[in-house]
């Protein structure tokens, strides 16, 4: 994950028992605006949690400073915020309360009403995910398999075991990761979901918080269709203890966008603007009540 130095640390099928583990988290995040001299105006954006079927939902979602507008962008939710003459020290602070649901092969249930219907763009080569590289279309021949489960079991071990993980700012993207064997989370995402395309397996990718982490909870992982399942969740980031079929609950998800356009024309998370003396812009994380139950 770019912009923050990041921790960032699926086939098992069965159609007569099923169980979906539930968690309810409060969290806070905090966005604490600093300046040293005099700032007119400071215009800030950033992601904001939403419901997604199978995967979360949203009970209350809050803000200790009244937004300019909240919004919705190519299936992205977002809140803007304008501080005019803004103080030597200004917070937003985002309180929500949240269901997550795991969702991974071995946990999702056969439902055959579960059928995509735009997976093209799925599919297609797009900045940092270039599944029409030569490189990634020969490793991708070499580890296709039989079926699809089968083929994706083989990207998911490939990649934890091809890229050291190693934390940096810069994007590199698919082919870079895989030509120097090292990335941070973003990368085995990148790396994970361009294979999986060039094997004609529709993937995207995912980004959001882990509640595992709250020092530095940012995470970016992928989500892989399979007909009749809809979209799982798999995280090929080495350093997490799932095996590839599985994934702890403990994901909360904010994008499948993998270039943001919104948030500075390819950020993450959050982008701000300024007017007159430079501002600096941090923030935390805090989980106030985590809830684990299984039905």
């Amino acid at each position: 994950m770019k912009k923050a130095i990041l921790f960032c640390v699926l086939l098992l099928f069965s159609v007569v028992s099923f169980s979906q583990d539930v968690s309810t988290v409060d969290y806070e995040i905090t966005y604490i605006f600093s300046s040293s001299g005099k700032t007119n105006k400071i215009k800030f954006i950033c992601l904001v949690p939403a419901d997604i079927k199978g995967k979360q939902k949203v009970h209350t979602l809050t803000y200790s400073r009244q937004p300019q507008r909240v919004f919705s962008e190519d299936g992205d939710h977002y809140a803007e915020f304008i501080m005019e003459r803004p103080s030597k020290e200004e917070k937003i602070k985002i309180s929500v309360t949240i269901d997550i649901y795991r969702n991974d092969f071995q946990n999702r249930k056969k439902d055959i009403a579960q059928t995509g219907t735009d997976m093209e763009k799925y599919l297609k080569n797009e900045k940092f995910i270039e599944k029409d590289d030569p490189l990634i279309i020969e490793k991708a021949g070499e580890l296709k398999k039989k079926t699809r489960e089968a083929t994706i079991r083989k990207i998911y071990s490939f990649v934890r075991n091809h890229i050291q993980y190693e934390s940096h700012e810069d994007e590199l993207g698919s082919v870079e990761a895989f030509k120097i064997k090292r990335g941070d989370c973003t990368e085995f995402a990148d790396l994970f979901i361009a294979l999986c395309r060039a094997c004609d397996i529709p993937a995207r990718f995912a980004e959001g918080f882990v509640t595992n982490i709250t020092s530095n909870p940012k995470h970016d992982w992928a989500e892989v269709y399979l007909e009749g399942y809809g979209w799982i969740r798999f995280d090929p980031t080495s350093g997490n203890l799932n095996e590839w079929n599985t994934l702890q609950n403990r994901y909360i998800q904010l994008t499948n966008t993998r270039f943001n356009r919104t948030i500075n024309n390819g950020g993450h998370y959050w982008a701000y603007r300024y007017w007159g003396d430079p501002i600096k812009v941090s923030q935390s994380f805090v989980i106030n009540k985590y809830t684990a139950i299984q039905k």
